[in-house]
């Protein structure tokens, strides 16, 4: 007499692990995530500025000069004095991620920012030289200020949150006081007043909780196997 031999289907299957959103790594709550744009591997322009989060609504919109250039292949590029994409208005609390590749040879660049007109206060990633420094307000350096954080590779994933910042999901400072402070007006990906970004990003994302160590090291590396 034969046997037949009965297959179980695991719980948890990888096909179920697969089905979380890039976004959302780490354990990271659908309810946290503001905004999450996925420029590398987009369709074209328009698909690349929806809102993966909630389709719709907090959607990039073009800057008042236009549109960076896009690639499917490589997201977003900046060539210099592009006007940028508008997204949502940074304020306390938020985590915000990006991964991007600066151009060869460039040397002072802002990821993103926003400016607060009366308060001429802003914030923003540069690299100046082989110092990585956020700042806020005019010329004040939150962190960073000498070379304790050479250039990283150029393909790389930045993330602040409010209490640290990290390059590739490896924790570089813890920050006082936070960085964020509420803007008068939308932030720009690739510049901060006038302050351009030049080189591609693949991906950006806010979330308005303090990300944790591992959840930032999962959303780093689920950002860096994008596409």
């Amino acid at each position: 007499m034969s046997r037949s031999a009965i297959h179980l289907r695991p719980m948890g299957s990888a096909s179920a692990a697969a089905s979380i959103p890039w976004y959302l790594s780490g354990g990271i709550s659908a309810a946290n995530c503001l905004v999450a744009y996925k420029a590398i591997g987009a369709a074209n322009l328009a698909e690349s500025y929806i809102n993966l989060a909630n389709p719709g609504v907090n959607d990039a919109v073009s800057g008042a000069g236009g549109d960076p250039t896009f690639n499917t292949a490589t997201g977003w590029a900046f060539p210099a004095w592009t006007r940028c994409p508008k997204s949502i208005v940074q304020a306390d609390g938020q985590s915000i991620i990006i991964r991007a590749a600066q151009a060869a040879g460039d040397g002072d660049w802002f990821l993103f920012g926003g400016k607060n007109f009366e308060a001429c206060i802003f914030i923003g990633i540069t690299v100046t030289g082989a110092t990585f420094v956020l700042r806020r307000g005019y010329g004040v350096t939150v962190f960073g200020d000498g070379n304790a954080i050479t250039a990283p590779p150029a393909d790389s994933v930045y993330a602040i949150t409010p209490a640290a910042v990290y390059v590739n999901g490896v924790k570089k400072y813890s920050i006082t006081p936070t960085p964020f402070v509420s803007t008068a007006t939308s932030s720009y990906i690739g510049q901060l007043d006038g302050y351009y970004f030049t080189g591609t990003v693949a991906a950006y994302a806010v979330h308005d909780i303090t990300l944790s160590d591992a959840q930032v090291l999962a959303l780093s590396n689920a950002m860096a196997a994008l596409p």
